[in-house]
């Protein structure tokens, strides 16, 4: 190789590096998306993804999201908002109850292992962890197992 192909080749080698590091310093960094929801169990999804429920500061690219806000029992929020670069957004909704009161049962759902068979025998449980709150046993309501179909009682 002669000394001009040397010399041209690292000016190209040179110009290219310069360029890609112009290019990355450029790029705008991610902005913030600081979410208060009401009530707390609220879930937020980002661009129809599933972010989670509550308070949280979630980090999104730079430009417009569509934020969407649901709860059951509450009218859903929805709105788009811009990112900026670098930046943090403060976004607070607080949704507003519709329909009527569902009655129950509702509540806590607690799975407690059986002592001797494990899981087969684990007991369902609604809104509290004694007796008086046993609602069934995990074989009654697994109908349908990947190898085998449990007979039904009418």
């Amino acid at each position: 190789m002669s000394v001009r192909r040397i010399k041209t080749f690292c000016l190209i080698v040179l110009a290219l590096v310069l360029l890609n590091s112009v290019v990355f310093a450029q790029s705008p960094k991610p902005g913030k998306l600081k979410m208060s929801v009401i009530p707390k169990q609220a879930y937020t999804f980002v661009d129809g993804k599933a972010i989670g429920p509550g308070n949280r500061t979630i980090k999104l690219d730079v430009g417009t999201h569509h934020v969407v806000v649901a709860n059951y029992g509450y009218k859903f929020a929805e709105q788009d908002v811009s990112i900026d670069s670098d930046k943090t957004i403060p976004m607070d909704i607080k949704l507003e109850p519709v329909g009527t009161p569902v009655p129950g049962p509702r509540g806590r759902i607690q799975i407690e292992a059986g002592w001797l068979d494990g899981a087969t025998a684990a007991a369902v449980l609604l809104n509290g962890k004694k007796p008086l709150y046993f609602v069934g046993h995990v074989d009654e309501f697994d109908n349908d197992a990947l190898f085998w179909r449990q007979e039904r009682t009418k």
